[in-house]
């Protein structure tokens, strides 16, 4: 995947959450977003990355290997954006895929389960 197709993926991403944080009302804007290549048998992962005492960094990483499946890229980057706004719901809390996560990932339109792993998938 070259250089603009992964800016123009982001470019989809980013509006798309910008579309669901209408629905939420929240900001993801501060959420980096990353398209994988090293991703093999993950889809995507939400991840908070201390940053010194205070500060964090959010980061949504997506696996470059879904890229063509226009239907579970969507799924994922959902499902990880559900992840995201639990955070930002809670952020003192660790909720997982527990019941207040598929209560997000239902808000937003994903399918609420836990995972699909990349090895799992047909072809």
């Amino acid at each position: 995947m070259d250089k603009y197709e992964k800016e123009r993926l982001i470019s989809a991403v980013r509006a798309e959450y910008g579309r669901l944080d209408a629905v939420c009302g929240i900001d993801s804007s501060a959420c980096a977003i990353r398209l994988s290549s090293r991703m093999k048998r993950r889809l995507g992962s939400f991840s908070v990355i201390p940053q010194g005492l205070l500060r964090k960094r959010l980061e949504i990483a997506i696996s470059e290997r879904i890229a063509g499946d226009s239907e579970l890229f969507t799924d994922v980057i959902r499902h990880e954006y559900a992840h995201l706004l639990v955070y930002l719901r809670h952020p003192r809390e660790r909720h997982g895929h527990d019941a207040v996560w598929k209560a997000a990932a239902r808000e937003v339109g994903c399918i609420p389960r836990a995972s699909r792993r990349l090895d799992r998938l047909p072809g």
